[in-house]
């Protein structure tokens, strides 16, 4: 299972240990993904694994759908940014078998031609605080699932889940 990485203060990719040790408690081989430059290399990638994890980040290019880069964008490193518009563009090619958190989420549905609100408080003043800092994530908030979805299926309708979003998907 490709896991997306994050890069280092030098632009380097790094993965999160979580996302490694989840998909290999969850009896997965996870395979850190390189930077890669082109749509044939995310190709080949995805020709040698079973799915894809598209981990959390920091945003995407607001371009990709049209408008300017709001004051608390916080874009992720252009290699890491490259890699994730290849790798999305591959996998809804493809249909590769896909896990997309956080920002993994937020830029597939970018790539997919969706759009996103780049500062949930701008648009709903009574929005749930969404930056939880702890190193052990334990702030937590209930979500349910839709009834049916695979998320449903393995966590139930309704589970506490832990985020650190301050933008959303707007168009879907």
């Amino acid at each position: 299972i490709g896991v997306t990485c994050s890069s280092d203060p030098d632009g380097n990719p790094r993965v999160n240990p979580r996302y490694v040790r989840a998909v290999h408690a969850a009896g997965g081989l996870p395979v850190p993904l390189p930077w890669i430059a082109t749509e044939d290399e995310a190709h080949a990638l995805l020709e040698r694994l079973s799915g894809i994890v598209f981990t959390g980040s920091e945003d995407i290019d607001p371009g990709l759908w049209g408008e300017e880069i709001h004051g608390k964008t916080v874009l992720m490193h252009p290699h890491r940014m490259a890699t994730e518009i290849h790798m999305s563009r591959a996998v809804l090619a493809r249909g590769t078998p896909t896990l997309a958190v956080c920002g993994g989420m937020q830029s597939l549905n970018a790539v997919a031609g969706g759009s996103l609100h780049q500062h949930i408080p701008d648009v709903d003043g009574d929005w749930l605080e969404h930056s939880d800092t702890d190193p052990e994530m334990s702030m937590r908030h209930g979500v349910e699932a839709a009834a049916g979805s695979c998320v449903a299926d393995l966590c139930g309708r309704a589970f506490a889940t832990n985020t650190q979003h301050h933008q959303a998907i707007n168009t879907l």
